[in-house]
């Protein structure tokens, strides 16, 4: 039946997943620019998932969503391209 063939899948899943994380590696600490870099997508995300969600529901208006994207747009842009431009001042040439 399929609620048996769901049980055994999810079965094989949970015994399977031990072994997933001990082959990851960890990483190492996150500096600065990084955890920067993390915070701009992940606002950038929330923000955007926010403005679909809103439009969808038909509570924001197409202006209304470019006057509050523009400047998260912007701002992660900005926290990108800084540390990317960090990161070409500091490799070799």
């Amino acid at each position: 039946s399929i609620s048996m063939q769901a049980v055994e899948h999810a079965r094989a899943l949970i015994t399977r997943v031990p072994a997933v994380a001990g082959a990851v590696a960890p990483s190492p600490r996150l500096s600065t620019g990084e955890w920067l870099v993390r915070a701009s997508f992940t606002l950038f995300a929330v923000i955007t998932m926010g403005i679909v969600a809103f439009s969808a529901l038909g509570l924001m208006s197409p202006m209304e969503a470019l006057v509050v994207l523009s400047p998260v747009t912007a701002l992660a842009g900005v926290i990108i391209g800084v540390y990317l431009g960090g990161d070409a001042s500091r490799a070799p040439r």
